[in-house]
């Protein structure tokens, strides 16, 4: 085994090579170190010593060691423009052991046990994840001062009252993900004003209210995920039919009114479960092409699945359940070639599909329980050798199931 001297490493890699706390001894003496990433092993937390001798390091990553304890001063690393102490068991506070790292941009230090006030001072970050941690009270005012902030992921703490006004200070975000805290109020209008926005996630709060039409001044948005809040009012049909939407996930919410017609064209995922929705599945779903989930379970729908939904060639996962969806079925799913997941249960779907399952190949998950389906069960729906979980009780179903 060689042994590691002199000063002309740039960059070190050793990610996954089962290291401890030994290494120290040997970096701290690499002066020209410039890139150090020591994730993934078993090194205990550095000495305040070993660390500050790195003094070149523009980058350090020892994410994912399980480090614990409470993180040491880092202010020696003036050059430290890259920080990352992610999934670790590190406690306290972190402010005091940063604030003089004038050029860091990137601080990430998400799924770790830090508490405290979260405040940065006068530093530049465009990078900021203290995701998963126990951080609590009022949205930190502190980072609406953060004006080249880039990504932003405050997302399973405890932060609590209103997401603030001017988070519109915020103008360079591409990414804000608020999800998992206690969030209450209303969605702030004054988000328009994040028009590079294209990651926009506050799931699992307490928002109330409804969802605000300005949203649709955010025409490069991407992802918007707003499930499990308690959000009423209709889906606005501008942020619906935005040209980039490709995400948009609605769950769980108190929605009601129908599902607007004008489908974004490049929307791959669509979620409006449980909610109050009415009326009928537009016709115009075959506007997106490129669906690959559609779940509308649990709402009061009406009427019967559009025959355009077979143009959704490419999805993988379709959730009408717990509907009052009727009507046949035999003109839709034989196309949906690719499907993986169905659902259909605790609807009013009449006659007879089961024979036309077969060609859906890819199958391994069939509910069509508690519906008006009639006749026998076929043979071929044992060609069907992905399906694991077969739900046909409470229709018409009349014969004998074929066992092989």
């Amino acid at each position: 085994m060689s042994t590691i001297t002199g000063d002309d490493f740039v960059e070190l890699h050793l990610s996954n090579f089962g290291l401890n706390a030994s290494i120290w001894q040997i970096v701290c003496k690499l002066q020209a170190l410039q890139l150090l990433d020591l994730s993934n092993n078993f090194l205990s937390i550095p000495s305040e010593e070993d660390i500050g001798s790195c003094t070149g390091l523009v980058s350090l990553n020892l994410s994912s060691n399980a480090m614990s304890g409470f993180l040491p001063s880092l202010n020696p690393l003036q050059k430290l423009q890259s920080l990352d102490f992610s999934y670790n068991k590190l406690s306290g506070g972190f402010t005091e052991q940063i604030k003089n790292l004038t050029e860091l941009k990137k601080f990430s230090v998400g799924h770790n046990n830090f508490d405290g006030v979260v405040t940065f001072g006068g530093l530049k970050l465009e990078v900021v994840v203290i995701s998963h941690n126990h951080f609590g009270g009022d949205f930190p005012p502190e980072l609406t001062k953060l004006s080249n902030l880039i990504f932003l992921d405050l997302s399973g703490n405890n932060f609590s009252g209103l997401i603030p006004d001017n988070i519109s200070n915020l103008a360079k975000l591409e990414t804000l993900i608020l999800s998992s805290n206690n969030f209450s109020g209303s969605i702030p209008k004054s988000l328009k004003a994040l028009t590079k926005l294209s990651r926009f996630a506050m799931n699992q709060n307490r928002l109330k209210g409804t969802i605000p039409n300005e949203l649709s001044s955010i025409t490069g948005l991407e992802s918007l995920y707003i499930s499990n809040n308690q959000l009423t009012g209709s889906i606005p049909s501008k942020v619906f039919s935005l040209s980039n939407l490709k995400t948009l996930d609605l769950t769980s919410n108190l929605l009601s009114g129908g599902i607007p017609k004008n489908f974004s064209k490049n929307l791959f995922q669509l979620r409006v479960g449980n909610n109050n929705l009415t009326g009928a599945i537009p016709s115009t779903i075959s506007n997106a092409p490129n669906l690959t989930y559609l779940e509308m379970n649990n709402n009061s729908l009406n009427g019967s699945i559009p025959e355009q939904l077979a143009s959704c060639t490419q999805l993988l996962l379709l959730d009408l359940g717990d509907n009052c969806l009727e009507g046949p079925l035999i003109f839709v799913l034989p196309k949906l070639v690719q499907l993986q997941y169905l659902k259909l249960a605790n609807n009013k779907f009449n006659g007879s599909i089961l024979d036309k399952l077969s060609n859906l190949a890819n199958l391994t998950y069939v509910d069509l329980s508690d519906n008006l389906l009639s006749g026998s069960v076929s043979p071929n729906i044992f060609e069907l050798k992905q399906l694991q979980n077969l739900r046909l009780q409470n229709n018409h179903l009349e014969g004998i199931i074929p066992l092989n």
